[in-house]
């Protein structure tokens, strides 16, 4: 028997199973076929916020928890930090490689080139609150690109996929200044290209009248070495939200929205400010040993100290706390930093801390060095964002390009009173209904996995609508209704039959990864049908649909796979018949799914099992490798 295996056996028949072992993991899939019976689904892993699930082989971070260790493409966090820049660790993190010096100087163009945004962005911004947070601002900006850029959903070319991530790159720095500078009131200020990537930052947050905004090289760096420490991390939340909303075949600024949605939850980017919450709840010195005994007796939490990953002493966390003193000598020491030092001190000499290998991680000095340099805490999670983007495009372009990654008043005219027509009101209601929930399906699984992080329910449902977004996820019913225009008449059907069992098309609406019967809401879908085309006219497309119908589920090739008619296969065409545009077709996915988005983000918040969504990965990329 191969070692390189796994012998399961099955105590409640006896049966013994032989799986796989590669790279330290079996695949789920590989359980499935553990059942008591024919009819019997198969073995499922349960694994509430992924705590030892690999979702995905990826290239571009290592992290070695229990030795500290965290490197970008093979390279250790340490050198990046010292030597490079923000740009060139966003190089690096895209393309595999440093940029050489021709390349580094063209990148940096690229990126200047897009740092301006749309004025219709300003107005869009305008129509916020004057005191709205800036993480929410931010969020509905990003994604607000998608609408103007139409290109950006071609995700497939290379070119264009490139363009889109470079833009969001230039303009995150742009949309964080603008909603700041919302927040205070202050006009907003325009990009200066002649600074670097966080100099252009600064001096658009915090230029006032002056012709030039003169950056503090000191907080310049310190700034690059903070957005450097946050570039990658890994699997982590928002991360894994850019990958699982991105798996639609959204685009980027969908994507991004969604891990914006994400980091906004207090258990993700909101660790630094809890950090200063409870520094100033300590107060003085003398209280310390007070909350370390509260620690140890589960009345209160150590803030910025421990990691689901880190066993040792966050790398991020040593080399922040370097800088900081630096920081400090400019804008003076900062109060906490005292009682931040004094409170690790006792930490690491406790037996309880020690033992439970609970250490400082990154957040524990970076908000001490974002208050000191003037960022209000509402800042930093935006920070954090800005930062990351590079890693979410990263990870975002690694599973698009991964072969085995797959999907997670209207009509009112002049008239005083819109009479609406009972049949095609219920047919509405109809549809809604058979959209209202489906169990853990993507934009669902994205609705958890970003509301994980306890951020609220609208980023979260913000995060859901990008991976509904998806040609793969909310296009379907899209696709069929262009499957049929394209066949054009029923004596094509037999050659498209025969192109796609010969692997050279698909036969949209047919198939469905849960159902291998007829999905039953295509059998309730295909009789209200007939009631709605009375109202409207027949849909002329109706008998192409039927007859393919007819003709795919009598051959034995549909028949042997399980492909039978799913929701999708009917309901673009009444949606048509009714007058809705194909662009509104997801929009009412949405609209009746919400309430299962809802319902799922609720049970998940009141279920103790579930923690902040963190899957592991197979990491395939370089091993350890030095700066030259």
């Amino acid at each position: 028997m191969p070692s390189d295996t796994l012998t399961i056996t099955d105590n409640r028949n006896g049966k013994s199973y032989e799986v796989p072992i590669e790279d330290g993991t079996i695949r789920a899939m590989d359980l499935r076929q553990i059942k008591i019976s024919d009819d019997d689904f198969g073995l499922m892993s349960y694994d509430p916020a992924f705590l030892n699930t690999a979702s995905c082989r990826s290239k571009i971070t290592f992290i070695d928890g229990e030795k500290g260790i965290l490197r970008y493409r093979g390279y250790p966090i340490e050198e990046l930090a010292e030597k490079t820049t923000f740009l060139e660790v966003a190089y690096l993190l895209l393309n595999g490689e440093l940029p050489t010096g021709e390349e580094h100087e063209k990148w940096r163009q690229d990126v200047v080139l897009h740092t301006m945004v749309h004025e219709n962005i300003k107005h869009f911004m305008d129509e916020f609150h004057h005191d709205a947070h800036p993480m929410g601002i931010l969020l509905s900006t990003v994604g607000a690109l998608s609408t103007f850029y139409p290109n950006a959903p071609n995700v497939s070319d290379p070119v264009n996929r490139r363009l889109q991530m470079v833009r969001l790159i230039a303009k995150m720095p742009t949309l964080a200044a603008f909603a700041y500078r919302h927040r205070m009131g202050m006009p907003y200020s325009y990009p200066d290209n002649n600074l670097s990537y966080t100099g252009n930052l600064l001096s658009m947050m915090f230029k006032m009248a002056e012709p030039k905004y003169e950056v503090d090289p000191v907080l310049e760096k310190a700034l690059n070495l903070l957005f450097i420490l946050h570039a990658d991390h890994e699997q982590n939340c928002s991360t894994s939200a850019m990958r699982s909303v991105g798996s639609s075949r959204t685009d980027p600024y969908s994507a991004a929205a969604a891990a914006i949605g994400a980091l906004y939850g207090p258990l993700h980017g909101g660790a630094n400010e809890a950090v200063l919450r409870m520094l100033r709840n300590i107060g003085s010195p003398d209280r310390i040993p007070h909350l370390i005994e509260r620690v140890k007796a589960g009345e209160a939490r150590l803030m910025g100290f421990g990691h689901r990953v880190y066993k040792n002493y966050d790398p991020r966390a040593r080399i922040i706390k370097e800088m900081a003193d630096k920081v400090f000598k400019v804008t003076g020491r900062n109060p906490l930093l005292d009682l931040a030092l004094e409170l690790e001190s006792i930490a690491l000499e406790d037996e309880y801390f020690v033992e439970r290998k609970l250490y400082p991680n990154v957040d524990f000095y970076s908000g001490l060095i974002y208050q000191s340099m003037g960022f209000p805490v509402e800042m930093f999670p935006v920070l954090f964002a800005l930062g990351r983007t590079v890693g979410w495009l990263a990870q975002w372009e690694e599973m698009v390009l991964d072969s085995e990654q797959k999907l997670s008043m209207m009509f009112k005219m002049a008239e005083p009173k819109y009479e609406v027509d009972p049949v095609l009101e219920k047919a509405l209601n109809l549809l809604f209904i058979l959209h209202a929930d489906h169990e853990q399906n993507c934009s669902t699984s994205a609705m958890r996995s970003v509301g994980s992080s306890r951020t609220d329910p609208y980023s979260a449902a913000a995060a859901a609508i990008g991976a509904l977004y998806g040609p793969l996820h909310g296009g379907a019913n899209e696709a069929v209704l262009r499957m049929l225009r394209n066949i054009g008449s029923p004596d094509r059907i037999p050659h498209l039959i025969e192109r796609v069992k010969a692997g050279e098309a698909r036969l949209m609406g047919f198939g469905h990864r849960v159902y291998k019967n007829y999905d039953p809401r295509a059998r309730i879908i295909k009789e209200m049908a007939d009631k709605v085309f009375k109202v409207t006219g027949r849909n002329p497309l109706l008998d192409l649909a039927l007859e393919l119908e007819s003709i795919a589920l009598e051959d034995e090739y549909f028949v042997e796979r399980k492909l039978y008619p799913n929701v999708d296969f009917y309901s673009g065409l009444i949606y048509q018949s009714m007058g809705f545009p194909v662009e509104m077709f997801p929009v009412l996915f949405a609209l009746g799914r919400t309430v299962g988005w809802l319902a799922q983000w609720e049970e998940m918040v009141l279920d103790s099992e579930q923690k902040i969504a963190r899957p592991r990965q197979i990491y395939t990329g370089f091993d350890l490798r030095h700066l030259k």
